[in-house]
């Protein structure tokens, strides 16, 4: 089914969106504002899978998210959630939890694979953009030189 994600292809997403500031902190060692989009959309897909997706197993199998449809007459613009200051501060917790384990999974993928990170990142710098068939390329190009440069 096209609409629903499992777990795991969540996780995936998370651990992906956060390689551009991992790559950052492995290349530069100081991050920049440029990931401040991926990180955001991270931190809320973390914060669905908690309060939305019963995806958490110290808050469990419940939808703590209210409702977000538009606001009218008689809907308070301020009311952000209907659950408890310790309930909150568990789904602050786990939040922490999954984005601290997708930076842990991007910066092991990325340090695992760094000579293509910098391969991929020369090529940007001669061209700008690349296509996917073109980064399919600098990545079967490194695979074998790397397999060819190691012995048999």
């Amino acid at each position: 089914d096209r609409y629903s994600k499992t777990r795991n292809q969540l996780l995936d997403s998370l651990a992906y969106a956060m390689g551009g500031r991992i790559a950052e902190e492995l290349v530069f060692g100081d991050p920049s504002t440029g990931a401040s989009n991926d990180i955001s959309q991270a931190t809320e897909t973390a914060k669905q899978m908690v309060t939305e997706y019963g995806m958490s197993t110290q808050v469990g199998a419940v939808r703590l998210a209210g409702s977000s449809g538009e606001v009218f007459l008689g809907r308070d613009m301020g009311h952000g959630r209907d659950f408890s200051e310790r309930v909150a501060a568990v789904v602050d917790d786990e939040v922490r939890l999954l984005m601290d384990g997708a930076m842990a999974e991007a910066t092991a993928a990325l340090q695992a694979n760094r000579g293509i990170l910098d391969r991929l990142a020369h090529e940007l710098l001669e061209k700008e953009t690349l296509s996917g068939d073109e980064v399919v390329r600098v990545i079967r190009s490194y695979a074998l030189t790397d397999s060819d440069a190691s012995p048999a």
